[in-house]
């Protein structure tokens, strides 16, 4: 890592290949392939001293104990990006576009961990877990939640639903009404961590469902039973969502 105080050798690697690039005439970076090359190198190699600055910052304001977790961390994601990254570009192996796979990796891996820096360790916030689960939500989502719909952050929420001790992921996709206020539902859905797929109820936003889109969501945890996900629309009482064990399916009731 560039500028790691802690990783002279691989500071070492960074640097040789990047003396090479900027000692060039300024690059086409959609020119040859060899400048294509340079230009994702570069890419990579901002991305990395920027958060070697963030990594440092993070460093100075840890107590020992953080700073010696912190350290055995970014050295296993270290070698686990440079492995990932060789393993993609081996896709090309041998061939011209293999470096360009490779630093493009870098970088794109690199923004991810600047992001996880930045949000868990300076500023505790959660979007970056929120931005995870609904991603990981759209990917396993029936087709009519994928399109047309927007994605709600503040309904993303983790619990034991089936009380089987493992947790789970809820999440809410919306598909709003039309200009006359007409139609639309919320896509509720559900993974539970020993499904290959979510379960998927779609509540109507009107009558005999929703009052209103949305807008947020919580999690309840009534004595001796299963945690219920609880949606707020803001209008009408919050509509409390379970997991039946048996059969598995969405059970929806207001109280």
């Amino acid at each position: 890592m560039i500028g790691f105080r802690e990783f002279p050798i691989i500071a070492a690697l960074w640097s040789g290949v990047m003396g090479a690039a900027n000692a060039a005439e300024p690059l086409d970076c959609a020119g040859s392939q060899m400048e294509m090359n340079r230009c994702a190198a570069n890419t990579a190699a901002a991305e990395d001293a920027e958060l070697n600055r963030r990594y440092q910052r993070v460093l100075k304001r840890s107590d020992e104990l953080e700073r010696q977790l912190l350290r055995e961390a970014q050295r296993n994601w270290i070698g686990f990006r440079d492995s990932n990254c060789r393993w993609e570009a081996d896709a090309a192996r041998g061939g011209s576009m293999t470096p360009l796979i490779e630093w493009s990796c870098r970088a794109r891996m690199t923004r991810e961990r600047l992001i996880e820096l930045g949000s868990t360790m300076e500023d505790s916030a959660l979007g970056i877990w929120s931005g995870i689960a609904l991603a990981r939500l759209r990917e396993l989502a029936p087709g009519l939640a994928q399109n047309g719909v927007y994605w709600l952050p503040e309904g993303v929420r983790s619990a034991d639903f089936d009380r089987d001790s493992r947790y789970d992921l809820a999440g809410v996709a919306i598909d709003p009404p039309d200009a006359s206020g007409n139609g639309g539902a919320a896509h509720l859905l559900i993974l539970l961590a020993a499904m290959e797929k979510p379960l998927h109820a779609v509540i109507p936003i009107g009558e005999n469902g929703l009052c209103a889109a949305p807008a947020e969501a919580s999690i309840e945890y009534p004595e001796n039973a299963a945690p219920l996900f609880v949606l707020y629309d803001g209008t009408c009482d919050p509509l409390r969502v379970g997991v039946n064990a048996s059969p598995v399916e969405v059970m929806l009731h207001r109280n």
